[in-house]
């Protein structure tokens, strides 16, 4: 038979000693030809501090990872609103854009390819995706301001009057006017107001010189001539190839800025400029192109 543990045993602590010893009765004679004991080591983990550091980093461990989730879709609910407010920015940058160029048939889709253009120039500087981005809605909308230019100036065939030129000139100074509250995208005031700078400083309304031209409308200026150049006008047909180079070499660094102008220039050698002229952009996304 087993020997039995009474309640007054006790309990011998890591580090303690207990003596201890116990009573056989038996009623017949016993010859112990085999004794066994045996001991179990209790272990009580509260005794231990690393029980407790793995408690807390347990606990610790729950909460981050319920705080992460928390955040993750937070940040997912954020990011869907910012896209969806990016997406409103953008169809408002196009109806600007397409209530322009509705009001000459010459110059319909001019604002998307000059904004078209101005990205690539951009993006051939080396500048960040989203600055490129920025400028391309800069560049959409920097003829606002002839909203304001009658149309019967706007679409005349013949050449202007000193009087009509200075209504035509004046669409920089009213775009600038429209857009001087619109806050949401930085420097989209500069491209309608200064993109008829010249680099030689002989621009309006202004006469900005150089680098005191903001970089948006040096970049706007460049792509907003060629595209006046390669396009049909009411006063006039589309010039040929050789004829818009000459006139970007000849005036590189008097009325464009040299860097830029570079750029455009290359981009009509491999073909970028003609590529994006012929895009089918009616009814496009800016934002993807």
């Amino acid at each position: 038979f087993k020997i039995k543990p009474l309640d007054y045993n006790n309990l011998v602590v890591s580090g303690d000693e207990q003596p201890f010893g116990f009573i056989f009765y038996s009623k017949m004679k016993v010859d112990f030809a085999k004794f066994t004991m045996t001991g179990y080591y209790q272990v009580i983990p509260q005794q231990y501090l690393m029980f407790w550091i793995m408690i807390f980093l347990s606990i610790f461990w729950v909460l981050s990872l319920i705080t992460y989730i928390v955040i993750y879709f937070k940040m997912h609910k954020l990011e869907k609103q910012r896209q969806n407010d990016q997406k409103i920015i953008a169809q408002a940058m196009m109806a600007i854009a397409h209530l322009v160029d509705a009001k000459d048939e010459y110059t319909k889709e001019h604002s998307l390819r000059v904004a078209l253009y101005s990205a690539e120039i951009a993006r051939r500087c080396g500048m960040k995706e989203e600055e490129v981005k920025k400028l391309k809605y800069i560049a959409l909308v920097h003829d606002c301001g002839k909203v304001g230019v009658p149309d019967a100036i706007l679409k005349k065939k013949g050449l202007l009057t000193p009087e009509e030129r200075e209504i035509i000139n004046s669409h920089t100074v009213l775009g600038g006017h429209i857009l001087e509250s619109f806050n949401s995208i930085e420097g989209i005031r500069d491209g309608a107001l200064y993109h008829h700078e010249k680099y030689d400083g002989t621009g309006y309304p202004n006469k900005l010189k150089g680098k005191k031209i903001p970089v948006c409308a040096r970049i706007i200026g460049v792509a907003d001539a060629y595209d006046a150049m390669s396009s049909d006008r009411c006063y006039r047909p589309r010039l040929p190839k050789d004829v818009i180079l000459e006139e970007l070499h000849k005036n590189s660094g008097t009325q464009f800025d040299p860097e830029y102008v570079r750029h455009m220039i290359a981009m009509m050698e491999d073909g970028t400029a003609e590529r994006i002229h012929e895009l089918k952009v009616e009814g496009a996304d800016i934002t993807v192109l």
